[in-house]
Order: structure tokens, then C-alpha cells, then sequence
């Protein structure tokens, strides 16, 4: 392995000196420290390295457009989270630059099938290092997912990663491929058929780059498309009256000291960790140092929404809790559920049976887009929130049902995130519009030096 990818110290000698070619006095004084002899600490490991607002104004300073911070964040995943074969991302913010860094669990190359709507990569990952796969443009939803066969780490970040950086750098849209494939999200697929036409390039080698060119030729036109692709786009049911199901409660929590470990493996430090937990939610309870540092000693949490809030900041995407929310409320048919608003990543819904139910049907309704389910007592379901913006989730229920709810990772549920359709032609073609113009910035955007 590189030595820029063996600790954070050697990562920030590496980014000041062979990227930005900036000697320490200036470094310092943007920074906002106190003597050059900081930086020189930070970078041999000597003290603890920046808090998170001299890494930010370590990356602006550099240049880096979150690259920097976003490796030094994830850096040392695999000391504190246990391998998966699944990793999802949905990113933030205006669609840019963006990355995934995949790194294998065991001693042998493996392979990673990532997604992005219509969009497939496959990729083989070294040992080590791992390998960063580099995207120009991104959007909220669908998220993003990666698969490792036989399990490993995805960390997902911001930026234009330098070549240098210590593994392979694959730009994803030299390799990713549209159409068919295992496990496929079938309403985006029968959208992509329409304005990205596969089916046209098939026998000529550089088709990608093909495609490339004609929809920057025919944008406009492709665009017009867009209209009758939505009519394509439908819910497909999913059956889950058969699924294991179980009215057992669940963990609310990993439990402190894996918190302590996560928290430790991304460089943050405990007030570091409660003023990002604070900005979350400021209509909450502020959290500070002493909750954190209890929670992590095993003491019970003292203030509300904590471990969510943790779980937000510290990029776990919802491994470290399963967290019952309390804001449901019914009207009729339909319960409306209110995620905390700080939340992006999993969410679960449980049905229960609560009196004499003739019909086991029910849809998920989060506009613009619905997922019709066949359920049944005790089943949980999970999908995800993609974005803090989102209105609550709207659950359509038949006479004698009632629902419970919450984030995290669920260890019973049944993932039913593919298959969702628009609830109608006329408030589905806006985000149809968007999520082309998102495909159409990452394959024209300028390429990585």
C-alpha cells in the first residue's frame, strides 16, 4: 500500500508536498494555528491531526474540492466497521465531481458490481489499497450501490481524485455499461431504453463513447424523450407476504464502544463529533462532549435522537442503530411518517395486523414516486430517504392494518428500494429531466489530469 493511504499523518504530507507544494509556515496561517511545528506534528503523527474546521480549510487551501477530507474521513473504516457485501450512497448537494473507494476483506482481488440508476460498473478491486472508481456528476436518487462479492468496505466522497493518490483511479464512465443485468431496478431500465438507446450501439466496441457523442449532439432531442419515458416508468409490486416476519423488539444501538471506535477511526474528536450532532437537528436538545463520552462508556443516552444523530455524522449510513420514530400519524387510509430531518439512508416500516384485514395490500407513496407491496402480520420493509428535503412517507393501508417505523438498518427486513414508479406522468417528468441532465454533466464533464 502506499504510504499516503497507511495513516492520515502521511496523507497530509502527501497532499501538501507532492500535490499543493505548500511549505508548512503558509499552511499554518491559513489554517489559523499557531506555529508551523502543528503541521509538522499532525503530518509525523506526533499529536492528534486537524479538527474538522482546519481539515475543511486544509482542503480549500490545497485546492482539493473535498477529496482531501473525504479520504481523511475514511481512511480508516475498516478498523471500526465489519465488512459487507452491500454499501449504498446517496450523495448531496448540487451534482459534481464524486468517488467510491473499495477495498477487499480478505487476502485475494475481488470483484464489485456498483450502480447508479441504469448505469453498471464492474470492477475488479486489489488487495490493499483498493481502488477508487471516479465519477463527474451525481444525484440524490436513486442512491448508489456496491456490491463486493465476498465482502469488504465502500467509502463514498467528493472531488477530483489526483492520479497519484496511492491506488488505481477507474473513471467510471470509460467501463460502465447500460442495460440488462442481475437484480436490475426495472422502472429506471425501461426509462433508460427510451432516451439512452443501447440497443443501437451493440457490436461496436467504443459504443460508450459513441453514445456519448450522439446525445451531446442530440440533447435536445433526447430530452423531448424524456416525456414518453415516463410512461414506461411503473411500480412493479413486491410480494412480501411470505417473508420471515417477527414482532420481537431489536437493538436499539451497537452498543458505546463501537461508537467510540468509529468515531476514533475517522479522526473526530468528541467535541468534534457533538457540535456536528448539534447542527443536525438545531431544533433539538444540543448534544455535547459529556453525552457522546457517556454513550460511548455504555451509559444510556440523555438526550433525544442521539445515536440517529451519531449514525448521520459519523457515516455509518444506519449500521449502528435500528430507531423507532414516534411522529405517525393516520388519516383514513393513509399514515403519514416523519423521518427525522437531518436523515438520509435506510428506513424501515413494520405492518401489523390490528383487527380483521380482508386485503393484504398496501403502497409506499413518497412523491413523485409509489412502490405497491403484498404484506403480512409482523413483516418490516426498508427502503431509503434520499435526501433531507424529502416530505413524509405516505403509507396507503387497508381496514384493520397499522404500521410502526423507524431508521437504521433493520435486521429482518425485506429491502424493497428497487421497482418504485412515478405516481403520474406530469410530477414524474421533472425528476426524469433532472436525473438526465445529471447523466449528460458526468459524460460530458472534462476529464481527470
Amino acid at each position: 500500500m502506499a504510504d499516503q493511504l497507511l495513516s492520515r499523518a502521511a496523507l497530509l504530507r502527501y497532499w501538501r508536498t507532492e500535490l499543493a507544494g505548500i511549505r508548512q509556515g503558509a499552511v499554518a496561517k491559513a489554517v489559523g494555528v499557531v506555529s508551523p511545528t502543528t503541521i509538522h506534528n499532525w503530518e509525523t503523527g506526533r499529536t492528534d491531526g486537524p479538527n474538522l474546521r482546519q481539515l475543511a480549510a486544509l482542503d480549500e487551501w490545497f485546492g482539493a474540492g473535498g477529496a482531501l477530507r473525504g479520504v481523511y474521513l475514511a481512511l480508516r473504516t475498516p478498523d471500526a466497521l465489519l465488512p459487507a457485501e452491500d454499501w449504498w450512497c446517496n450523495f448531496q448537494g448540487e451534482p459534481g465531481p464524486c468517488w467510491a473507494w473499495l477495498r477487499v476483506s480478505g487476502a485475494r482481488p475481488s470483484t464489485a458490481h456498483v450502480e447508479a440508476g441504469p448505469l453498471r460498473v464492474d470492477c475488479e478491486i486489489p488487495v490493499e489499497s483498493g481502488l477508487f472508481l471516479q465519477a463527474y456528476a451525481f444525484a440524490s436518487n436513486p442512491a448508489v450501490h456496491a456490491r463486493i462479492d465476498g465482502g469488504g468496505w465502500v467509502d463514498f466522497g467528493h472531488g477530483i481524485l489526483p492520479s497519484t493518490i496511492g491506488a488505481p483511479v477507474v473513471d467510471a464512465v470509460d467501463v460502465a455499461v447500460v442495460g440488462p443485468r442481475g437484480e436490475l431496478d426495472q422502472a429506471l431500465v425501461a426509462a433508460s431504453k427510451t432516451w439512452l438507446p443501447h440497443w443501437k450501439y451493440q457490436g461496436d466496441s467504443q459504443w460508450f463513447f459513441t453514445m456519448r457523442t450522439d446525445l451531446g449532439r442530440r440533447v435536445e432531442v433526447a430530452k423531448k424523450t424524456l416525456l414518453a419515458a415516463a410512461k414506461a416508468v411503473v411500480s412493479t409490486k413486491s410480494d412480501v407476504s411470505s417473508a420471515a416476519a417477527s414482532l420481537e423488539d431489536v437493538p436499539r444501538h451497537w452498543g458505546g464502544e463501537r461508537y467510540r471506535a468509529l468515531r476514533q477511526a475517522r479522526g473526530l474528536s468528541l467535541l468534534d463529533t457533538a457540535e456536528l450532532a448539534s447542527e443536525a437537528d438545531m431544533s433539538l436538545p444540543p448534544v455535547t462532549k459529556d453525552h457522546v463520552h457517556r454513550l460511548e462508556r455504555g451509559a444510556m443516552p440523555r438526550v433525544p435522537q442521539l445515536v440517529e444523530r451519531l449514525d448521520a455524522v459519523l457515516g455509518a449510513d444506519g449500521r449502528t442503530c435500528t430507531a423507532e420514530v414516534a411522529e405517525i400519524q393516520g388519516a383514513g387510509r393513509f399514515t403519514e411518517i416523519t423521518f427525522p430531518v437531518y436523515w438520509v439512508g435506510p428506513v424501515w416500516v413494520q405492518f401489523l395486523r390490528a383487527g380483521h384485514a380482508h386485503d393484504h395490500s398496501a403502497t409506499l407513496l413518497w412523491s413523485p414516486w409509489h412502490k405497491r407491496l403484498d404484506v403480512r402480520d409482523g413483516v418490516v420493509v426498508t427502503t431509503r430517504r434520499s435526501e433531507p428535503a424529502m416530505p413524509p412517507l405516505r403509507v396507503e393501508l387497508q381496514p384493520g392494518w397499522r404500521v410502526r417505523a423507524g431508521v437504521g438498518v433493520h435486521p429482518r427486513a425485506v429491502d424493497v428500494t428497487e421497482g418504485w414508479g412515478l405516481i403520474s406522468r406530469e410530477v414524474g417528468f421533472p425528476a426524469l429531466a433532472f436525473y438526465f441532465s445529471v447523466m449528460e454533466r458526468a459524460m460530458r464533464a472534462p476529464r481527470r489530469t
